[in-house]
């Protein structure tokens, strides 16, 4: 219940999150001069890939950390989940039941609602977004390089993996973390990205998936996509 819940935010928020290009966005020197407090939002896990929950909330204690270690305050997610079901409530269907139209007017009038209450509560001065995107990634002697990020895709490491993988060349899908930090009036901050890690891996002459316990399950991997993506932020 609560995935389609979540999945459903993230396309009122954004439209389809999975097929959104985000242009790298490069902070001026002064971005967070002012913030002091961030709210973070849901997590947005694409509907194809069923990640632990567990996975998912030790991620995003990762954002958090990394955040508070920079000095911030951080208001957890769910805070601005409960705010939105509340004035989702309130306000009523966001979809037209004749048309199928979404009412642009309600979606914006919960969030500016529930950020308000948040600002009021919290003192929040940014929210901001942690979304997994599904991206294809080129490889080469079965390694992957994306959004900052090196990664092995073969089935064995090593040097005799290496050396079985010299002609082994192709694409994959992997995820990223988009990053995106937005003011309460709705506007563009900053945009930062960081490779996750590949959704497969080379197996002989096909690919096997990652099973959904492995998904988000790498915290070294998680930390450097977590790093990639909120440096340029963090270090003006």
């Amino acid at each position: 219940m609560y995935r389609r819940w979540l999945l459903l935010f993230f396309i009122l928020e954004f439209g389809c999150a999975s097929t959104l290009k985000y242009a790298d966005q490069v902070p001026e020197e002064n971005l967070l001069e002012n913030v002091h407090t961030i709210a973070l939002a849901p997590m947005f896990v694409p509907s194809d890939y069923s990640v632990p929950e567990l996975n998912r909330q030790k991620f995003q204690a990762l954002i958090e950390q990394r955040l508070t270690e920079a000095g911030f305050k951080i208001i957890p997610s769910n805070e601005y989940s409960q705010l939105w079901k509340k004035y989702e409530k309130q306000i009523g269907p966001f979809f037209d039941p004749m048309t199928g139209k979404r009412d642009e007017t309600k979606v914006e009038a919960v969030r500016q609602k529930s950020l308000q209450e948040m600002k009021k509560n919290f003192g929040i001065d940014v929210i901001l977004y942690n979304i997994l995107q599904v991206v294809p990634v080129e490889y080469n002697q079965a390694e992957a390089r994306w959004d900052g990020a090196k990664q092995y895709i073969g089935a064995k490491e090593g040097f005799w993996g290496q050396l079985n993988n010299l002609s082994t060349f192709g694409s994959v899908h992997a995820f990223s973390l988009v990053i995106q930090v937005k003011d309460l009036g709705g506007n563009d901050l900053y945009v930062g990205r960081g490779g996750v890690q590949p959704l497969s891996k080379i197996s002989g002459s096909s690919f096997v998936d990652m099973s959904p316990e492995e998904l988000l399950a790498d915290e070294k991997k998680n930390i450097q996509a977590i790093n990639l993506a909120l440096d340029p932020l963090l270090q003006k």
